[in-house]
């Protein structure tokens, strides 16, 4: 699930030189601020279009951005067409009838 930049985009120069960010799965792309007291997180996006997690603003890809950032929340960037599963838990619920 966890998996680096590299594997996804061998050919981007700047994604084999990402440290600080990571795929999970194919679709999101975590960034993780690390640093105590750091009010901007730089992150690279490859290529594509991106939606931030939190706020859904439209992010370009091939680019450098800069957001804000604090230890509180993980900047998250979804890939385009990306189907994430939002709903609730549901437990199915079985009757005796239905056994029978």
């Amino acid at each position: 699930m966890m998996r680096a930049q590299w594997l996804e985009w061998r050919e981007n120069e700047k994604a084999l030189s990402t440290r600080d960010a990571f795929l999970w799965g194919e679709q999101m792309l975590v960034a993780p601020v690390v640093e105590q007291g750091a009010t901007k997180k730089e992150l690279y996006l490859p290529q594509g279009l991106w939606w931030e997690f939190w706020t859904k603003a439209r992010q370009d890809g091939m680019r450098v951005i800069s957001r804000d950032a604090d230890l509180r929340t993980i900047p998250l960037y979804v890939r385009a067409g990306a189907v994430i599963p939002m709903g609730p838990v549901r437990h199915m619920r079985t009757s005796r009838a239905a056994n029978h």
